[in-house]
């Protein structure tokens, strides 16, 4: 963006006055604007290299799911759960700005009976086939995703926020209200009870870590019920968005969500 600076004064000298019918003397006089480089705009960032793995449920099934690696160790993680049908892959945008120096480690999850987490031995899971009980249990998988990179992968994690995107968000906020090590959560197009799925009442157990619930305003039950989360969450807070995208299609429709999510983040991933 090209700025004109305005001159505000007469940078005349006071001891040489000249009359409005008189020429300004020729040093006085504003030349051509200096010419500008415009500057096209930056690309985003790579998205950095994965590394892929893989733990256990509760119930033998194994669950798959991308970690690519922060500053260090130390460096705060962010577990993200996706929404109904779709996989981790949908991550992408906001995994570039996490990558950002410095960069936070994240975790991306492909939820029971999706992508790659459908195999319990020789059986397949699919989520078509799952009832509020199956669905109940991606909050489990979280927790137990949040062991095996502590004990197992090795990461000590100075911060840890979890995000999540319509059922994701559910999972996550259920998760999050008996995990004391989570320190935040993000809740895109959040529902009451997806797929009867209670939303809610989790909320006080979260005490006075933050939420912050986001949704379009053109989803009246999401813009809602994320309304109705950062009222109910001691530390709870909402952002509604122009349009009716819903989950991470908020992302295309309004990016500024992306810059927001961060800096919450990163201010809660700050020790």
């Amino acid at each position: 963006m090209i700025s004109l600076t305005v001159a505000c004064s007469d940078p005349t000298p006071a001891s040489e006055p000249f009359t409005a019918d008189e020429p300004a003397p020729e040093a006085t006089r504003p030349g051509p604007p200096e010419p500008r480089e415009l500057v096209a705009p930056s690309e985003p960032p790579p998205l950095p290299e994965a590394r892929r793995i893989t733990f256990e449920a509760e119930d033998g099934l194994t669950l798959v799911g991308d970690l690519r690696a922060g500053a260090g160790p130390e460096a705060p993680l962010v577990v993200l759960v996706h929404q109904l049908s779709t996989t981790r892959a949908e991550w992408e945008p906001l995994l570039r700005r996490f990558a950002v120096a410095p960069a936070m480690t994240t975790f991306a999850l492909d939820m029971r009976g999706h992508g790659e987490s459908t195999r319990r031995g020789d059986d397949t899971v699919a989520w078509g086939d799952f009832e509020t009980a199956d669905w109940e249990r991606v909050a489990e998988d979280v927790r137990a995703a949040l062991t095996h990179l502590r004990e197992e992968v090795g990461l000590d994690p100075s911060h840890v926020i979890l995000i999540g995107s319509s059922i994701g968000s559910s999972a996550v906020i259920r998760a999050a209200a008996n995990e004391p090590a989570v320190d935040a959560v993000v809740a895109l197009s959040p529902g009451r009870a997806y797929r009867g799925v209670d939303a809610l009442t989790p909320l006080a157990a979260l005490g006075e870590r933050p939420l912050l619930a986001i949704a379009s305003r053109g989803e009246p039950a999401s813009a809602e019920t994320a309304t109705q989360m950062a009222q109910i969450a001691a530390a709870g807070d909402h952002l509604l968005v122009d349009g009716d995208r819903h989950g991470v299609g908020m992302f295309e429709s309004a990016p500024e969500i992306l810059d927001r999510v961060v800096a919450f983040a990163r201010v809660r991933g700050t020790p």
